[in-house]
């Protein structure tokens, strides 16, 4: 067809306005609100739809924390809560073969809260922890992608239908995603790890592991789909020589071996994943000049 020439102009102002006090030279608290956006732009790909305007997606965070160094800054401590307020929300549906890019005007909402732990337990061995709980949820959405894998070209105008969880085909009902999880949102995250060092004539000698754990994550807007829960363990031997010129270190990566998909998705007639890598090992060596 004809060239065509479509303009939109959006304006959205972003800030971040933050205030802290010092409770004690070791304690401080703090509250934040930011506002960020995410450029909107056209759809171009689908030809019978033509060129299509989405919008900014904008989110409003708001946070308040405690930073913290106790015990003669033997351990530190930090917290933080949030509230996250999104409007426009831009997804993805699946479009004759291709996709489009639209928004979920209602937006969705997310909370949650994080410690951070670091503790000193002697000289030479650092103990750390990280624990995060998050809770998304999505606002009145109705029309909302759902990749039915009988159905995954999806519909002209980007809507969606209900699906049926067991056999994956579409019906007729339009689809509401109200109170589904964010696609991406794991109610649940830690770590947990140490480094030792081991002082010698020789140089420094370090031992460091680390465990993670993540829980289920839903990688679709009906929350069919999800990235299993899953744990890894890391480890690594380092030396390192008393002038810092020289280092070496031996690591490992999924100890465990563990298999756990990074993304699963839906396709025509079936669901598929990319499997993470598997166990990794060597060594890195360094040399400073």
């Amino acid at each position: 067809g004809p060239f065509r020439t479509d303009r939109e102009s959006v304006e959205k102002p972003t800030w971040r306005l933050s205030i802290d006090h010092k409770f004690s030279d070791d304690i401080m608290g703090y509250v934040s609100y930011n506002r960020g956006t995410k450029s909107g732009n056209f759809n171009t790909s689908v030809s019978t739809i033509g060129a299509q305007f989405y919008n900014p997606e904008k989110l409003d965070a708001y946070e308040i924390g405690l930073k913290s160094e106790l015990f003669d800054r033997r351990l530190r401590a930090n917290l933080s809560l949030y509230y996250y307020d999104f409007r426009n929300l831009q997804f993805l549906k699946p479009v004759l073969g291709s996709g489009i890019i639209f928004n979920g005007v209602n937006g969705a909402s997310a909370y949650g809260g994080e410690l951070e732990l670091e503790a000193r337990a002697t000289q030479n061995l650092t103990l750390t922890a990280n624990v995060g709980l998050h809770h998304s949820s999505l606002r009145d959405f109705p029309d909302a992608p759902n990749p039915c894998r009988s159905n995954a070209t999806g519909a002209v105008d980007g809507g969606g239908f209900f699906c049926d969880p067991v056999t994956g085909t579409a019906t007729t009902v339009p689809y509401n995603a109200k109170g589904n999880m964010l696609p991406g949102s794991a109610k649940f995250s830690g770590n947990a790890g140490f480094i030792w060092v081991i002082p010698s004539s020789a140089g420094d000698f370090d031992i460091t592991g680390n465990v993670y754990h993540i829980s289920d994550s839903p990688s679709e807007l009906d929350n069919r789909l999800k990235v299993k829960a899953y744990t890894t363990v890391n480890g690594s031997i380092g030396w390192i020589s008393s002038d810092k010129s020289l280092s070496a270190r031996a690591w490992v990566r999924n100890l465990t071996n563990a298999y756990y998909y990074t993304v699963v998705v839906v396709s025509a007639n079936n669901d598929s994943g990319l499997p993470a890598a598997p166990r990794q090992y060597g060594i890195t060596l360094g040399y400073r000049f």
